[in-house]
This record gives C-alpha cells, sequence and structure tokens, in this order.
C-alpha cells in the first residue's frame, strides 16, 4: 500500500468515526441521565412507603386507625400524581434522545456521503 492510500484510509476512518464517537456519547449521556432519574425516582417512593409503614406504628387504637386510613386517599392522589409526572418526564428523555439520535444519524450519512465518492473516484483513477 502506498502512503497516499494509508493516509486516504486514515483520513476517511477519522471522518465516520467522529459520527460513531458522538452517537456513543449521546448514548452514555442518556443512560446517565436515565439512571440517575430512576435512582432519585426509587428514593423517593421508597422513602413515601417507609414513611407510611412508620404512621401505621403510631395506630394504637380504632379512631388512629381511622384517621390513617383517610390518610391514605391523600398519599395514593400523591403517588398517582407522582407516577404521572415521571412518566412524562421520561417520555420527554426517549423524546430528546429521539431527536438527537436522528440528528447525529443524518449526520453521520452526509460524512459516509462525502467520503464514498472520493474512495470510488480515487479506484477509478
Amino acid at each position: 500500500m502506498s502512503n497516499e492510500m494509508i493516509d486516504t484510509l486514515n483520513k476517511q476512518f477519522e471522518q465516520v468515526s467522529v459520527p460513531a464517537r458522538k452517537f456513543m456519547e449521546l448514548n452514555l449521556a442518556h443512560t446517565e441521565k436515565l439512571v440517575q432519574f430512576q435512582l432519585d425516582a426509587s428514593r423517593q417512593y421508597v422513602n413515601l412507603g417507609l414513611d407510611q409503614a412508620r404512621s401505621a406504628l403510631e395506630v394504637s387504637d380504632a379512631e388512629g386507625f381511622k384517621t390513617w386510613l383517610s390518610k391514605q386517599r391523600d398519599v395514593a392522589e400523591t403517588v398517582a400524581k407522582r407516577i404521572g409526572e415521571d412518566t412524562r418526564t421520561v417520555v420527554d428523555f426517549g423524546r430528546n434522545y429521539a431527536e438527537e439520535a436522528a440528528s447525529l444519524t443524518q449526520e453521520g450519512a452526509k460524512v459516509a456521503r462525502k467520503a464514498a465518492p472520493k474512495s470510488a473516484s480515487k479506484k477509478s483513477a
């Protein structure tokens, strides 16, 4: 192989590897963001459950049980609201990821189209 051919292959590899590296960075960033969100959400749900268990332990008579039971509706509403918010957040994460991935795919396709004619024209010459 000639030095010119090796240089051409190296340049093409560099051009093609940049979009791939950006895509890997996007994947890593998205994964980190999603994992952190899940950890935070899990911590909050666990704390809510533990708080409910603690409050149940404080029940010592029928009146206390009635009061505790009446608060469970509010807790259920809070949890339902939180689940809805969390779902919207995760959907937004997915939407943003898809948009960024599509942009990187288009960018990668442009790079590949630019690199392809160069190598094809050099082969025919």
